[in-house]
């Protein structure tokens, strides 16, 4: 796996620069993720995704990311906890603030009931919202979700979350364009997308959206059964 930065050991932030190479290390793995069985909800596919991204990571001779599966979110007034990120990407800066959140929501889900796009919890406050409202805020300022297309198209998905984003860009606090955008930290990737927003005084926050294909995991255990 090729890097497009050194880690900074002193580094408030998981840097910017090396964003890419967790995306493309994702995109790059997903193929080769086990699935789990049945219809599996997303906590089921997110915990097979981040041991499989570890143990994919320890063949390497300099292991250059933590994965870590729904660390808890620890609340400094009450006793309980406030949340939990689904994964946390980590450098190996000692700063606690110094790691990529990685949210994952499932989106084109069949159900006994009929077609459900999901794209309202994606956008939603327990999806991007979780950035922008600061609950997962961790010193940098970008954030990735990770799209679990479970039937139909990637390009499908996309759409159904461009129509809510072109009436929910107020509540996000969306810069233009108010759709999912050709990414610029991950160019030239068709699944991949990104939004900008701006935060409290005027911070501006990027969120990397990235889509993969249930099928291609089910596909792939499916070639190896036969």
């Amino acid at each position: 796996m090729s890097t497009s930065g050194a880690f900074d050991l002193f580094a408030a932030a998981f840097p910017n620069e090396m964003v890419p190479d967790v995306i493309q290390f994702i995109l790059a793995e997903w193929p080769n993720v086990k699935p789990p069985a049945g219809k599996p909800l997303e906590n089921r596919i997110t915990s097979r995704l981040a041991g499989h991204l570890s143990n994919a990571m320890r063949e390497y001779d300099r292991p250059q990311f933590r994965f870590t599966c729904r660390p808890k979110i620890a609340d400094a007034e009450s006793d309980t906890e406030t949340g939990e990120l689904d994964i946390q990407v980590s450098s190996f800066s000692p700063h606690p603030d110094a790691f990529l959140v990685v949210e994952c929501k499932r989106l084109n889900i069949e159900t006994d009931s009929g077609f459900q796009s999901r794209a309202g919890e994606y956008v939603g406050n327990d999806g991007m919202g979780c950035f922008i409202s600061g609950q997962y805020d961790c010193g940098g300022n970008v954030g990735v979700m990770l799209g679990y297309v479970m039937t139909r198209t990637i390009a499908g998905a996309i759409e159904s979350i461009d129509r809510l984003l072109g009436s929910d860009y107020r509540s996000l606090r969306m810069a233009q364009p108010f759709r999912l955008a050709d990414s610029t930290l991950v160019p030239n990737q068709p699944c991949v997308k990104e939004t900008t927003h701006t935060l409290s005084r005027n911070q501006r926050f990027t969120i990397v959206h990235a889509f993969v294909s249930f099928a291609a995991i089910e596909g792939a255990l499916t070639k190896v059964h036969d």
